[in-house]
């Protein structure tokens, strides 16, 4: 979001940001909406009676003033979960306005009665109505009621009232929306990107810091290790491997970090992309072991930084390590599920030691990225599709 924003001021367009909660604004071109108490409102209101985007009215309107304020051409939406806005507020004001629309979805949150992903259920509930959720207790998680029926219905009647320009960020994303109630919108896909000058192959001392100079390292990256991350998995590798071969987890708790085996070295969560792009540029092996996702940006940021990739086949992951079949590449190797939940660990192994035994292709790896995911790249599409809205 910062970085289409940050595109559209270096070629002179009047642009605002705007978020719901967790960073403070820098100058006037930012704006936070961000209610605490109106948060925690919608979060309990969210555990209680699973009500996630019908909630947090004064920020709504906050925003819908601020709007006023500006007068834009269009209003890119990105999330609209994360108990900060009520999503009825804001499409009876965009339906007034008629104010051109682009939507942004990083995941499938709009076209379900709850949950943001459904690949591990295989839920098809989304197409026709939701009831009975089987991750009713998943993100966003309902302790009690399950509304899935009623908020399916209700963000059809809301979405539907407002046409939109619709992005995903994958074919697999866009091949959802159009089998749901958005796709009487146009789809456009465009791809997530990444800063190649930041995430780059970077000299390090990582392993000399562990002691680690005769490893050969696997890494996993994830902003929360969880079960849809692969966790277990990862952690069960560990067994099916020699000595010779580290495994690093980058994102663990410090919980988690205190029950890691031996064998297994756990960082928590960094926010410097430059100490990420460092720990990319260790690996010998980058392993993504998520059984839902979108379009995984630690795919784009492992090859950037010259480290193939091993995916399992989920969602759009082998898109985003750009691997459309199963054989082995220079810059990695999709991996094929047994199911949508489980996997064989002892021939994940197995891909682990021939993608080490090749020798990582750091070219060949950086080469991919280059092709594919220059954020300035997308930021670019992005801009083109605006002019096309307002200049049809």
């Amino acid at each position: 979001m910062m970085n289409i924003h940050h595109a559209l001021q270096q070629q002179n367009y009047e642009s605002y940001v705007v978020w719901g909660r967790g960073r403070k604004t820098e100058n006037e071109y930012e704006y936070s909406m961000e209610d605490i108490l109106g948060i925690c409102i919608h979060g309990v209101m969210t555990r209680l009676f699973d009500q996630t985007g019908f909630w947090s009215m004064h920020a709504t309107r906050k925003l819908i003033a601020f709007i006023e304020k500006i007068k834009p051409d269009i209003i890119h939406l990105h999330n609209l979960h994360g108990y900060y806005i009520n999503i009825d507020l804001l499409y009876e004001y965009l339906k007034k306005t008629k104010v051109k629309v682009v939507w942004t979805l990083h995941d499938c949150w709009a076209i379900t009665g709850h949950c943001a992903h459904f690949q591990i259920p295989r839920c098809n509930k989304w197409q026709d109505g939701c009831g009975k959720c089987v991750k009713k207790m998943s993100y966003p998680a309902s302790f009690f009621v399950d509304g899935s029926k009623k908020n399916w219905e209700r963000k059809k009647r809301i979405f539907a009232s407002v046409e939109s320009s619709i992005v995903v960020p994958s074919r697999w994303l866009g091949d959802i929306i159009k089998k749901s109630y958005l796709r009487n919108n146009s789809i456009t896909i465009i791809n997530n990107g990444v800063d190649l000058d930041l995430f780059r192959p970077r000299k390090t001392s990582f392993k000399i810091k562990y002691g680690i100079e005769n490893k050969n390292i696997v890494l996993g990256v994830a902003s929360e290790w969880t079960e849809q991350k692969g966790i277990n998995d990862f952690l069960k590798l560990r067994n099916y491997l020699d000595d010779s071969i580290l495994l690093v987890m980058v994102g663990v708790t410090k919980k988690q970090r205190k029950k890691l085996p031996v064998g297994i070295i756990g960082i928590e969560r960094t926010n410097n992309a430059k100490e990420l792009a460092a720990i990319y540029s260790s690996a010998d092996v980058f392993l993504n072991t998520t059984y839902e996702d979108t379009y995984p940006t630690v795919n784009m940021e492992a090859l950037a930084c010259g480290c193939p990739v091993i995916t399992y086949d989920t969602g759009g992951a082998l898109e985003s390590a750009c691997l459309g079949d199963y054989e082995y590449k220079p810059h990695g190797k999709a991996f094929r599920k047994l199911g949508t939940n489980s996997v064989c660990i002892e021939e994940l192994a197995d891909n682990v030691k021939m993608m080490i035994n090749k020798k990582k292709n750091i070219k060949a790896c950086r080469s991919v990225a280059k092709k594919n995911h220059d954020v300035h790249t997308q930021n670019l599409k992005y801009i083109e599709l605006y002019k096309r809205i307002l200049v049809p």
